[in-house]
């Protein structure tokens, strides 16, 4: 990690899959956004595995994977 200028703490270089690092080896100020969005994912494969195979619900079905695929673009960021 480099300081910038601002004299923030940059990850230039180095990428963390956030979904896949422990909590602990994620920047303090990240692990609140990470853990929220494990828990989201989480009851997303919950409630797809209920769901799924119910026609009324395809559409909810559909939302849940786009938030499951934004969520994986803007980790990849």
């Amino acid at each position: 990690m480099a300081k910038s200028g601002t004299g923030r703490v940059t990850v230039m270089g180095k990428k963390l899959f956030l979904i896949q690092t422990e909590l602990q080896d994620i920047p303090l100020h990240y692990r609140p956004y990470v853990k929220a969005n494990r828990e989201f994912i989480q009851l997303l494969v919950e409630h797809h595995l209920l769901l799924d195979g119910l026609d009324i619900a395809k559409p909810l079905l559909e939302w849940m994977c786009e938030c499951v695929s934004v969520v994986s673009e803007f980790e990849a960021l």
